[in-house]
């Protein structure tokens, strides 16, 4: 089921507030398998993640996973295993987000998804999302100015990732990152650097860890990504790795 916030989601994604030093990342003996997801969690994919889920469901539906609403709160819950043979378990909690029917969303309140321990296993592939991302406007309307934040971890491709931070957004969509840091297994810690947010990826995203890295806006027609670490060129190409499970959204589905 659509949301009514689907159109700001999806020109938004996510993160809280940092307050120690995140910038533990030995970027410069990484793997391209590791910088890719680097990259994907730089983007904020993960969190993503999050407000895809959220668009799956409506009010009450039976089935694998069980969809059921009490006022502004959808909860879904799971413990099932579902027709693409997928064992799940773990719940997730839509709060005040709108739906295309009722409830419709209360503009004075904060909207957020959390996702409790959910977990999806088939054919020893493991998928994990954990956290929460919350939506909070600053005005009546989806133009307003509004703040997204949130506290996510996934297990994907074998890297069990987080992220953590804010998009903070002005009128006309003008947003920028603000304390955001991300963490990728066996890499470590890095901060993202303060500054403009495009989901459309003509910018580029600023990382500190034990060295620096400058992921380059886009990617080419091979579906490879530029980016210098402390200065120095590297490329990584996205077909050389296949995801190991699938995205939550074709799970749930």
């Amino acid at each position: 089921m659509r949301l009514f916030l689907a159109p700001v989601l999806a020109a938004t994604l996510l993160a809280a507030c940092g307050g120690d030093a995140h910038d533990s990342a030995t970027f410069a003996t990484a793997t391209d398998e590791q910088l890719l997801r680097v990259i994907e969690v730089s983007r904020f994919y993960d969190a993503e993640e999050m407000l895809e889920v959220a668009q799956l469901f409506g009010l009450n539906e039976p089935g694998c996973p069980a969809v059921s609403t009490t006022g502004q709160v959808t909860t879904i819950t799971s413990d099932c295993t579902n027709e693409s043979g997928w064992t799940i378990s773990g719940r997730v909690v839509i709060t005040n987000f709108g739906f295309d029917s009722e409830p419709a969303r209360d503009p004075s309140q904060p909207s957020s998804v959390e996702a409790f321990g959910l977990r999806a296993t088939r054919a020893g592939q493991l998928q994990t999302l954990d956290g929460k991302v919350e939506l909070v406007l600053h005005g009546p309307s989806e133009g307003s100015p509004f703040d997204l934040v949130a506290s996510v971890d996934v297990t994907n491709s074998n890297l069990p990732s987080h992220t953590e931070g804010a998009i903070r957004c002005g009128t006309g969509e003008q947003c920028r990152y603000d304390g955001a840091w991300i963490g990728v297994e066996t890499l470590g810690e890095a901060e993202v650097d303060d500054g403009a947010f495009d989901d459309g990826g003509t910018v580029a995203v600023t990382l500190q860890g034990q060295s620096t890295v400058v992921i380059s806006p886009g990617r080419d027609a091979d579906d490879c990504f530029a980016l210098t670490i402390d200065g120095a060129a590297r490329q990584v190409c996205e077909p050389a790795f296949k995801r190991t499970t699938a995205r939550w959204s074709s799970i749930l589905r």
